[in-house]
Formats: C-alpha cells, structure tokens, sequence
C-alpha cells in the first residue's frame, strides 16, 4: 500500500507564517504602547537630571563650606546659568575646588536667587540668607534652599 502524503493536499494559505494583517496589527500595538511609554520616561529622565543637579550643588556647597572652615578662609560658590563652582579666598588669589557642577550637560535650567555666596571660616553664610537656587526641566522643579547658618535644606 501506498501511504497518502497529507503536505501535498493542503490548501496554500495553510502554511507556516503570519500574514500581513496580523503583522500589521502587532506593529500598530507595539507602536501604541510606544507612545503611551515615551511621556513617562522624558518625565523619570527629567526627574533623575534635577535630582542629580541638585544633589551636585548641594555637595559643592557642603564640600566649599567644610574647606572654609578647615582652611580658616573664606569660601566663594557661584552659580551661572550653565555651571557651578567654589573657590577659596587664599593669600595669595583664588583657589578653585575641583569638580564644578554642569547645569548644562544635565540639561537642566537654573535660577539662583543670587549669583555667588560667601561662606566665613566659622561656616556660616552670611550674605544674601536664605539663599535659594531654583532647579527645573521639563516642568519638574526642585529647589536647593541654604540658610544662614549654611544648613542646606
């Protein structure tokens, strides 16, 4: 007896595969759930860049303020639209504290309430209290807030 080969009597649209519509369907779904993902992660990489220009600034401030003190000399931190940076005021001119904060890489607006700070060797500051700088992107907004006594809140 001869055996009945069944791939040969099967219709063609029987084949292994997807067709164009289901493919299609798949691409508009995934291209939905795109759009529905994008808002939500330009708002957490908005978040992470006004977190990460705040804390920078706040850790300049502290990391000026401790070299005021250590030094017995007073400490300079200016803010600019795109960077911040401290400075001791030493004998012999100004010395500039490593690793300034970029506003601008982080992508980040920045309006301080004033454009530099002093601190006195005793650690506090004592111009322009309560000193604030504003910190925004993208419709998220923090503020870095140091007051007299050179607490940063």
């Amino acid at each position: 007896m001869r055996r009945h080969d069944q791939r040969s009597t099967e219709p063609a649209f029987r084949r292994a595969g997807f067709s164009l519509i289901e493919t299609l369907i798949v691409v508009a779904i995934v291209g939905i759930l795109v759009l529905l993902a994008v808002p939500r992660v330009e708002r957490a990489l908005a978040f992470r860049s006004v977190a990460a220009a705040r804390t920078g600034y706040a850790s300049l401030f502290l990391r000026a303020k401790t070299a005021a003190v250590a030094a017995r000399l007073p400490a300079t931190v200016t803010v600019s639209s795109a960077s911040a940076f401290a400075a001791l005021a030493a004998p012999g001119g100004l010395r500039f504290m490593s690793d300034p904060v970029q506003f601008q890489a982080l992508g980040v607006t920045v309006a301080p309430s004033a454009g530099s700070i002093t601190i006195q060797p005793t650690g506090l500051v004592t111009s322009g209290t309560p000193y604030s700088v504003v910190i925004s992107r993208s419709g998220v907004v923090d503020t870095v807030l140091i007051t007299g006594y050179g607490r940063v809140q």
